[in-house]
């Protein structure tokens, strides 16, 4: 984890309940040096912080306090030193972010997919979502066959 702080981009009055998914973009994950170095066991409980993340407030944001995220992952504190012990660790990337009076942890790639959440949502709010997401852009077309 870089010693860099940057100031949170969103206001922190915001309401965020519409947040229930982040994109992962996979390719980008397994091409990167920490996809591509990061063991088993550290890329599981990246994925698990990275979840969290978006159920924090704000979203996309961690406490920057190893013992809850410890407690968060239900693990114990020395497990996770071990784990942040290792050259690849589960918060390979992050950095602390200011969110008003409060100190919290964020990576950029969180920050990113928590801009594309908000962008779709404000694309439904307006009514025009084609498609659910997720969905091939071709999903549809076929007959309805119903059983």
């Amino acid at each position: 984890m870089k010693r860099q702080i940057v100031e949170y981009p969103y206001p922190l009055d915001l309401r965020w309940s519409y947040i229930t998914w982040f994109p992962v973009m996979h390719r980008r994950l397994l091409n990167s040096e920490f996809g591509r170095m990061a063991d088993f066991e550290v890329l599981g409980v990246a994925l698990r912080l990275w979840s969290h993340s978006m159920d924090h407030l704000p979203p996309a944001t961690l406490p920057d306090d190893e013992d809850i995220l410890a407690h968060l992952l239900h693990i114990s504190p020395e497990q996770w030193r071990e784990l942040m012990a290792r050259e690849y660790n589960p918060l390979w990337g992050w950095v602390r972010v200011q969110c008003g009076k409060e100190m919290r942890l964020s990576h950029p790639i969180m920050l990113e997919g928590l801009e594309a959440a908000v962008k779709f949502n404000k694309l439904r709010q307006r009514g025009t979502r084609k498609r659910q997401p997720f969905t091939p852009p071709d999903a549809g077309r076929a007959p309805d066959q119903k059983r």
